[in-house]
């Protein structure tokens, strides 16, 4: 401050060598293409100020973006040059601005020509038609000066007067939004590829940045808020165009099982895609669909899928009759060193153990049927034949003790295992995490286990089907002809 007429500002330009580019606080621009043997005085503002940044358009030769600054002369109001010459012709691209709000610094985005960013003494701005007009983008940045900003990749780095710096990550949907979304009643944005991590990364006391989110994220603008009959929908396809997960922004059936088995300890919670109007975004989990739920079986590994495997997916968004599809990636992580034929065995495992719950879960639907409905016979029928009262309590008891063998009726906590040793559900369901946490090469223990399990599901089939075939279709044959009850709908 108790200097003047200081060079203020250097740009280098990045492809011709010896092209400088040099501002001063008095207001002076020069530009010498020759090492500074030649200058060349090419100051676009023609009252004293100070040249506060300058930007050398990363697209064109010839073309920079010149923050003026005149507060210290109290004039506030925001100054950005442009030229496409080097300096021959300038044009004034701040119309639209705060008048009481002076730039500090412009940047032009270094992917998507004519983007521009400018840091004004009281938040950030942008354009998308190379400063034709601007708009705020505050997002969740307080009101506070951009001292200076850097295009980093898909990221913007912003300095603050007395806020410290700022990231605005990957600015890929700003990039997209080449026109107005004005007419848009749905439109999709390229989603964010999703990292299948593998267990492992614990925690520290220490202070850490947020880190992004375990998953792929779709982003999408909706013109309107949706009401509350309307529905949004993502569907996720593999490369075969198999559908491989539903994600709803309406509540489910299988989330009303889910949330009525949980343990009150260790409540289930759910996350819908959202439906305000404007820009939105959801973190898929990367998990498939989840196991078929039933009620009253507390399976403490959760009813989630296991994620899919790394490869190229599609995400379809549907908006009543508006529909939206952009492709993307799962990667594997980094750390995983397995080719793919390994990921199959890995895949088929995982399919494996997902198969042979669903179909425990069914027979075990289906056995609690026969039950309460059998119990039902015996309150309803109080003159049944001896016979047949004792046929029902051997079936009811048989079921009772199948069930025993496949779940744990005595679980009602996650720490209840310490108490009651955990049955056939829960041991599958913990080698199918065990398939998806450790990833490729699948573990030799791990198959070998598989096998055993699948064994021993396959005897408990066998069991409860005999059950069916020799004592609950005779009693069912004897209760139809004596028009007590029918079981076939069974």
């Amino acid at each position: 401050a108790e200097y003047y007429n200081t060079v203020f500002y250097i740009a280098e330009s990045a492809v011709n060598k010896g092209e400088l580019w040099v501002g001063a606080d008095d207001g002076k621009l020069h530009i010498t293409r020759d090492e500074g043997k030649n200058w060349k005085d090419v100051t676009p503002h023609k009252k004293e100020a100070q040249v506060n940044a300058i930007e050398l358009s990363p697209h064109a030769q010839g073309k920079a973006y010149v923050a003026v600054a005149g507060y210290k002369l109290n004039d506030y109001r925001p100054y950005i040059y442009k030229t496409d010459n080097y300096g021959k012709r300038w044009n004034r691209i701040d119309e639209g601005l705060p008048e009481d709000a002076f730039v500090r610094v412009v940047r032009e985005d270094t992917e998507r020509e004519g983007m521009l960013f400018a840091g004004t003494e009281s938040g950030m701005f942008i354009s998308f038609d190379d400063g034709k007009h601007w708009q705020e983008l505050d997002l969740n940045l307080p009101p506070v000066a951009i001292t200076d900003m850097q295009v980093k990749g898909d990221d913007l780095v912003i300095a603050t007067q007395g806020r410290g710096f700022w990231i605005l990550d990957d600015m890929g949907p700003l990039r997209e939004v080449h026109k107005s979304l004005d007419g848009e009643v749905l439109f999709q944005f390229e989603p964010v590829d999703g990292i299948r991590l593998l267990s492992g990364g614990g925690m520290t006391d220490q202070p850490q940045a947020k880190n992004p989110p375990r998953g792929a994220t779709f982003r999408y603008y909706l013109k309107d808020a949706l009401e509350e009959e309307q529905t949004l929908r993502i569907d996720i396809f593999n490369a075969d165009n198999e559908l491989v997960r539903t994600l709803s922004s309406a509540p489910s059936a299988f989330e009303k099982c889910a949330k009525g088995n949980e343990d009150v300890r260790s409540p289930v919670k759910f996350k819908h895609p959202a439906t305000k109007a404007g820009y939105n975004e959801f973190v898929w989990d990367l998990r498939r669909e989840p196991l078929n739920c039933i009620e009253n079986v507390k399976l403490f590994g959760g009813w989630n899928g296991a994620r899919v495997m790394p490869g190229d997916y599609k995400a379809k968004i549907t908006v009543g009759e508006q529909a939206q599809t952009r492709v993307f990636k799962v990667l594997p992580d980094p750390r995983e060193e397995a080719d793919k034929a390994q990921l199959q065995v890995v895949e088929k495992s995982i399919q494996a153990t997902e198969t042979l719950l669903n179909d425990l879960f069914a027979h075990l639907q289906k056995a609690r049927d026969v039950r309460a409905q059998l119990d039902g016979v015996s309150e309803d029928n109080v003159m049944l034949a001896s016979d047949v009262s004792a046929s029902i309590e051997r079936i009811v008891s048989a079921i009772d003790d199948w069930e025993a063998l496949v779940i744990q009726p005595k679980h009602q906590t996650f720490e209840d295992d310490i108490n009651w040793p955990n049955m056939l559900d829960r041991q599958v369901r913990f080698l199918m995490d065990n398939f998806d946490r450790t990833g490729a090469p699948a573990q030799a223990g791990a198959l070998k286990r598989l096998e055993d399990l699948d064994a021993k599901w396959q005897q408990y089939k066998v069991q409860l089907e005999t059950l069916f075939g020799e004592e609950v279709k005779p009693l069912n044959e004897k209760l139809s002809k004596q028009g007590a009850f029918d079981l076939e709908s069974l």
